[in-house]
């Protein structure tokens, strides 16, 4: 009796070790679909106002015909350069800014690859030369670094901190930012070696302590997408930069009134 239990428990073992190898090959194999949803599941169904925006086509540095939105500014007021998130598009980023330009602010707001139907397939150095392509179409349209604010939601804040890192803006603003895409995969899969398997990084957490401009940190303390100790751990690396945390609120903090208005705030406080 007792070699037959045995028996059972070691292929009861080898059955769940099987499983998990099994399921952590999956998640490993199909992890872009995982980080970027928006490439594989499609982008939120929103119909914001365009009026203003002009849409502009820009090639990225490996030849892909991508494309942005802008809006001019007002005399004297900065443009907002905003990266979106992995669920989101364009679309969303208009709704993102609404306040902004409404108080006069420019934006450009570049299409990830793979995103909204545009073409390629994203990774984190395809989405870093979209970012690149709008800077450079900014810099030839007259739009320079130091009338420059870079903003970026959830995924979109690896895409702008690597941005500030090349070319510093007059202001960088991260809501909500992660460490690493690693940690947040590690927050939602805790039970797998995300720091191992996650090949995408966009390690924010190994370059802020290197931008030089003002940063803003902005968190909603119910986020469970990516947690609030995400901005804690920032703010630690980066002592002077200055952090709000808005209560009852989630992951979908920059699209509503209170956080675009302090953001405005901020904004005004730094003269910009």
């Amino acid at each position: 009796m007792r070699r037959r239990l045995r028996r059972i428990a070691i292929g009861l073992l080898i059955a769940v070790a099987l499983i998990y190898v099994a399921v952590v090959g999956l998640l490993y194999t199909f992890q872009r679909r995982l980080i970027y949803p928006g490439w594989s599941f499609g982008t939120a169904a929103v119909n914001p106002d365009r009026s203003g925006y002009r849409d502009v086509a820009v090639t990225t540095s490996d030849g892909l015909r991508g494309r942005l939105l802008y809006h001019p500014a007002q005399s004297g007021k900065p443009v907002i350069l905003f990266f979106h998130g992995n669920g989101d598009s364009v679309l969303g980023s208009i709704v993102a800014v609404r306040q902004l330009v409404a108080a006069g602010y420019g934006a450009v707001l570049p299409e990830f690859r793979g995103f909204n139907g545009a073409p390629g397939i994203p990774d984190e150095q395809g989405l870093y030369r979209d970012a690149r392509a709008a800077r450079a179409w900014m810099t030839a349209n007259g739009i320079g670094p130091d009338h420059t604010v870079v903003i970026g939601y959830s995924l979109g804040t690896g895409v702008a901190a690597q941005m500030a890192i090349e070319q510093p803006p007059r202001a960088l603003i991260l809501v909500p930012p992660y460490v690493n895409i690693a940690q947040v995969a590690a927050t939602r899969f805790w039970w797998i070696p995300a720091d191992l398997l996650v090949s995408e990084r966009f390690d924010t957490a190994a370059k802020i302590g290197r931008i030089a401009c003002p940063i803003l940190l902005i968190h909603g303390a119910a986020d469970t997408t990516i947690p609030p100790e995400n901005s804690a751990l920032l703010k630690t690396l980066h002592p002077n930069a200055d952090r709000v945390v808005f209560p009852r609120t989630g992951h979908e903090a920059v699209f509503r009134q209170p956080a675009q208005a302090l953001i405005a705030r901020w904004l005004v406080a730094h003269s910009l």
